[in-house]
């Protein structure tokens, strides 16, 4: 029975959520596929930031396997970012790379992710004619001009990527992204994730938003989203992959101003780590108002009442 080949992108700043990530895998793993998860980082990890994955290896009899991919930083010395992206994390663009040719397909998964399901069906996926299968974006998309991509094309979110290796090396992916990324760092708005969708819109599959569960699902209406009524449902009730994208600046699950409904889960698999005496509380008052400002912006957002009228209820001024 072939292993499942997963993958994340690691500095030091993440590697408790990346822990978080992989127990979360496998304590929802119920497939009798082994699992052999790889992990890319760059020159800065040592034995002691290693240790806790030789532990998850020992306590699930799960493969981890470390790839040092700092002779890749050449690369990307003139790739612009964006954010708190750091360079570790354009790394899965350089993926094909890191496999022999015996291995042609891997999971890559983003740090900020917990694992609700087994990944087991997403993994069988047939992408044979793709060079990766993913889940659309949940806001509807606009910048196709600035992209350069067809007017009508879908935009994938690149937290969850299943990818054919055998395609990727075929388009000659990886050099042709880094290239537009280089070229046109005034067109991209979200760093790699525009480079991919920019060279990869006519070869990727869609995929159900269960695999991609985003967080613009619990702050927008369901018709302001790309998905169908179905599709929405099915990701509410019963997501396999949890994407923590923060809304604004420090809203993941492991900040106090955080406010996503399903944030329990990653404190849940965090008891079952090497950081389980992580706790969160506000640095200041200025982050308590933050949070009660973000839970009226997702009230406002999912009903549509506007702060005045809940002001006006509160007995508050406007």
């Amino acid at each position: 029975m072939d292993a499942i080949h997963a993958l994340s992108c690691v500095d030091k700043r993440y590697l408790q959520h990346l822990e978080v990530l992989i127990i979360s895998l496998f304590e929802n793993k119920t497939c009798p596929n082994a699992v052999i998860y790889h992990i890319l980082y760059d020159n800065d990890l040592n034995d002691a930031d290693k240790k806790p994955f030789t532990d998850i290896e020992k306590k699930y009899h799960a493969t981890v396997v470390f790839h040092d991919v700092g002779r890749l930083s050449q690369k990307y010395e003139h790739v612009v970012r964006y954010g708190h992206v750091s360079r570790a994390g354009l790394y899965r663009i350089s993926i094909p790379e890191i496999f022999s040719s015996d291995i042609t397909k891997v999971l890559y998964l983003d740090c900020d992710i917990v694992i609700n399901g087994d990944i087991f069906d997403l993994w069988n996926t047939d992408i044979s004619n793709y060079a990766v299968a993913a889940v659309e974006d949940a806001v509807s998309f606009s910048r196709h001009q600035a992209l350069m991509m067809p007017e009508k094309s879908l935009y994938f979110n690149s937290g969850v990527l299943l990818i054919n290796l055998e395609k990727w090396a075929l388009l000659n992916a990886t050099d042709k992204i880094l290239k537009f990324m280089i070229d046109f760092p005034e067109r991209r708005a979200y760093n790699d994730q525009d480079g991919l969708n920019a060279f990869l819109h006519d070869s990727w599959l869609r995929l159900p938003p269960k695999y991609n569960q985003q967080s613009a699902l619990y702050y927008l209406p369901c018709k302001r989203l790309v998905y169908s009524g179905k599709e929405y449902a099915e990701a509410i009730r019963h997501p396999v992959i949890i994407h923590y994208i923060g809304v604004i600046k420090d809203t993941k699950p492991w900040h106090y101003i955080d406010i996503h409904p399903l944030k329990k889960y990653y404190y849940k698999y965090l008891k079952l780590t090497s950081c389980h005496t992580y706790t969160v509380r506000p640095k200041n008052v200025k982050e308590v108002v933050i949070k009660i400002y973000l839970w009226l912006f997702r009230y406002k957002m999912k009903t549509g009442i506007v702060f005045g009228k809940i002001l006006k209820l509160s007995g508050g001024k406007n």
